[in-house]
């Protein structure tokens, strides 16, 4: 990792992870005293041949491995999200079927040094991965993703209990059709979901829909035709959802409608589901798919993805746009992130620098940091690293609302990755 400062562009050579990570990393959440938690699929830091991180590590402030987070043997397979909970604790899911020698599904809830706590004991069985979580104010845990479980039928979503026990609560049988990739919990204790089904509970829903406490469908939010792909054969799903403040919801995915209009990747809606036509992205990122969303209290939207282009102009996988839809050209990442990759996290710290992890190679899997430069709003140009980066978008008001899985009062999540 390194971090940018000052200049768009310069390496900040404080904030320094040498060769950084072996692999993706998928999942990240700042701690509030400005250390790093990063998941994924990496094993090692530092370099192939570095310091053994299976899966999951802490990075102190400066980039460095933090030596006293030990996770043991850690995860034996991806890790794909992960919250902090308000004790220090961490959820954990993915792909893992154990955690440190100890069976567990999917899902676990490590302590403060990253042991395994055993008083968590999820009864609750994914079958394959669980894409996403999000941790609620009442400790409770929303995850998404798998196809189905073993057990008690739950289809691609369920909320668990602080003890990691199945909330009969919440049902969502029979539920998504088709994967959730993505949760976002509003502040009235509604749940936004997002994924590549077609269908919730039996009524027509595509890719996007809005769930009542309990699991069942609201109806009052209807997108219509909702996120659609014309081209044949091509993905069509909803990768990430972030709720503005004044209750208008940001979509990003693969698709390139919404509710007929031409709408690519990028979206926003109105509180009931309708598409917001103030907000116009033009031809949008339409060279591919939007994968992360990360608001600015100012109504600026930062976005990343595996995109190269937005409405026209370059820009590799990052971008920032404006309240309305367009492209803000005074932020601007130069050669962005490494061909073929892709930013699956965008984070800003609460002193506007900006987070983002993924599997780009040129930035070593890691972090950079970039500092605001008399209005600039700017990226760095050069010095990219791989997995993770930090950069700093700019301005006053550049604090953050993130897209995947951040519900509010009553469901709001810690931070999440």
């Amino acid at each position: 990792m390194r971090t940018l400062l000052a200049q768009v562009g310069s390496v900040d050579a404080t904030f320094n992870t040498g060769l950084g990570l072996n692999s993706n990393v998928l999942a990240l959440a700042l701690k509030p005293d400005g250390k790093v938690l990063i998941g994924g699929d990496f094993t090692n830091y530092s370099g192939t041949n570095g310091i053994a991180c299976p899966r999951i590590a802490r990075l102190n402030p400066d980039g460095s491995l933090d030596g006293t987070f030990n996770p043991g043997s850690g995860a034996t397979n991806s890790i794909t999200g992960l919250a902090l909970l308000t004790n220090g604790q961490i959820i954990i899911c993915g792909s893992f079927t154990s955690f440190n020698g100890t069976n567990r599904t999917r899902i676990a809830r490590l302590n403060t040094n990253g042991s395994l706590d055993t008083g968590f004991t999820c009864s609750f069985a994914a079958s394959n991965v669980i894409s996403t979580l999000a941790v609620l104010t009442n400790g409770q845990i929303l995850v998404g993703g798998f196809t189905n479980n073993v057990g008690t039928i739950r289809t691609a979503l369920a909320r668990l209990n602080p003890d990691g026990s199945l909330d009969p609560g919440f049902v969502s049988s029979p539920g998504g059709n088709s994967n959730i990739l993505a949760i976002t919990p509003q502040a009235d204790g509604k749940i936004l979901i997002g994924g590549s089904f077609s269908n919730y509970n039996g009524t027509s829903r595509s890719r996007i829909a809005r769930l009542n406490d309990d699991g069942s469908l609201d109806t009052t939010f209807d997108p219509g035709s909702g996120a659609s792909n014309t081209i044949f054969g091509a993905s069509n799903a909803v990768n990430a959802i972030a709720v503005q403040p004044d209750g208008q919801i940001v979509i990003g995915g693969t698709f390139n409608r919404f509710n007929g209009a031409s709408r690519a990747r990028i979206a926003r809606l109105n509180a009931d589901g309708s598409l917001d036509a103030g907000f116009n992205p033009g031809t949008g990122a339409i060279s591919n798919a939007v994968q992360a969303i990360a608001l600015q209290t100012d109504g600026r939207v930062l976005i990343g993805g595996s995109f190269t282009n937005y409405n026209g102009t370059n820009r590799a996988r990052l971008a920032r746009l404006n309240s309305d839809g367009s492209l803000d050209t005074g932020f601007n990442p130069g050669s962005g992130a490494s061909s073929n990759s892709v930013i699956h996290r965008i984070v800003i710290q609460p002193d506007h620098q900006l987070l983002i992890s993924g599997s780009f190679t040129e930035h070593q899997h890691v972090v950079h940091r970039q500092r605001p430069t008399r209005g600039r709003r700017g990226l760095p140009r050069g010095g990219e690293q791989q997995r993770e980066l930090r950069h700093q978008p700019g301005g006053d008001a550049d604090r953050v609302e993130q897209a995947h899985h951040r519900p509010a009062a009553g469901g709001a999540p810690r931070r999440t990755g």
